[in-house]
């Protein structure tokens, strides 16, 4: 009796490991962040380069 007990104990434990994990992965896949910041062509459209001065090689 007590080994199906810790027998199905450990089947319960385990189960609730996967739903909370998969809960985890599930929610960082929509993550705009990441979405946003592996869009190179977008990353490039956020940022401008200020102009540099004729001139001005840019070497120090």
């Amino acid at each position: 009796m007590r080994n199906q007990r810790r027998f199905i104990f450990s089947l319960l434990f385990i189960a609730f490991l996967q739903l909370f994990f998969i809960q985890a992965i599930l929610a960082a896949v929509d993550s705009s962040c990441v979405t946003c910041h592996t869009n190179e062509p977008l990353m490039k459209t956020l940022h401008k380069p200020p102009s540099m001065p004729e001139g001005e090689s840019g070497e120090g």
